[in-house]
C-alpha cells in the first residue's frame, strides 16, 4: 500500500512515498510465554521467595532434607493462609525469614539446595519487567538438547539472583531421566493468558511494558502516533490494552518513541 505523503506527519516523513507494511488490530486469543536457552546444573542453591505478603511461620529446619510437596512454612495474610511448599528433594541450607516477621512479596524466605538436576536460564534484561508475575505456580515445559523432552520442570523458588547481578531462573529436572551437568537445553515458562484481546505484531508498536506507541493509519491514508496501553506478549504479538479498536490500521514498523500526535 502507497501512503499519501501530503497527508503524513513531519515525525513520519521517513515512511512517505515508500511501500510500508501495514497491520490491524485483530481479536483472539494469547498466551505469554517466555522462553530461554538453558544449562542443566548439579545440585543449585536456590532461595525461595515469598509469593505474597504476610506473617511467616518456619515449618522446617536448617539442614533438614525435604521431599517435593513438602510443606517448608506458611504466610498469614488476613484470614488466608498461603502454605510454602518444596517442589524438588532439597536439602535446607538456612531460613532467612524469622517466625512471626511480617514479611513483603519477593522476599527471600528460605534458601535451599537441590538434590539433583535443574536446567538453569539467564534472563535478558528486556525480559526482566515479565517476571513479576512468575512464581513456582508457572507452567514450565522444557527439553534437553537431543534428548529428553518435552517434560514438566517445576520452577526453583522463582527469580534468582545470580553473579554479577544477573538474574535466572531454576527448574527442577525429574529423577527418573539420565542426564548430566552441563547439557543445555530449552524452558519455556507459561504466564498469564488472555482470550478475546485486541492483538498487533510485536513489531509494529513502540515499547513492551505498559505503555507505547503505534502508528495509526486513518481512512483518508493520514498517519499520527498513537499512545496505546500494552499488556502481555508471546514474543510475536502483543496484547493492546487501550487506545485502538479492533479493525484500525497501523504501520508494521514501529514508531521512534516519542510525543503522541492523537
Amino acid at each position: 500500500m502507497q501512503v499519501d505523503s501530503q497527508a503524513i506527519p513531519a515525525i513520519d516523513r521517513d515512511v512517505a512515498g515508500q511501500s510500508v507494511g501495514i497491520v490491524s488490530v485483530t481479536k483472539g486469543s494469547i498466551r505469554s510465554v517466555l522462553s530461554f536457552d538453558s544449562e542443566l546444573v548439579s545440585r543449585p542453591r536456590y532461595e525461595v521467595l515469598a509469593p505474597d505478603s504476610g506473617i511467616f511461620e518456619s515449618k522446617t529446619r536448617s539442614g533438614e532434607i525435604v521431599e517435593p510437596g513438602e510443606i517448608l512454612g506458611i504466610l498469614r495474610h488476613g484470614v488466608k493462609i498461603i502454605e510454602i511448599v518444596a517442589e524438588t528433594h532439597a536439602r535446607v541450607d538456612s531460613i532467612a525469614a524469622q517466625d512471626g516477621e511480617d514479611v513483603p512479596s519477593g522476599i527471600a524466605l528460605l534458601e535451599l539446595e537441590a538434590r539433583g538436576f535443574a536446567l538453569k536460564s539467564v534472563v535478558a534484561p528486556s525480559d526482566r519487567y515479565r517476571l513479576t508475575s512468575v512464581s513456582p505456580n508457572n507452567t514450565v515445559r522444557a527439553s534437553i538438547d537431543k534428548g529428553p523432552g518435552p517434560f514438566t520442570c517445576p520452577l526453583l523458588g522463582g527469580p534468582q539472583r545470580g553473579e554479577g547481578g544477573e538474574l535466572t531462573l531454576l527448574c527442577a529436572i525429574p529423577s527418573k531421566l539420565r542426564v548430566f551437568a552441563g547439557l543445555q537445553g530449552i524452558m519455556a515458562v507459561s504466564l498469564e493468558q488472555r482470550s478475546e484481546a485486541l492483538l498487533l505484531p510485536i513489531s509494529a508498536v513502540a515499547g513492551s511494558a505498559d505503555t507505547g506507541q503505534v502508528s495509526l493509519i486513518d481512512d483518508s491514508g493520514k498517519i499520527t502516533t498513537r499512545d496505546v496501553r500494552l499488556g502481555i506478549t508471546d514474543g510475536l504479538r502483543i496484547e493492546i490494552r487501550s487506545g485502538l479498536v479492533a479493525g484500525q490500521k497501523v504501520i508494521g514498523q514501529a514508531p521512534v518513541l516519542g510525543p503522541s500526535e492523537g
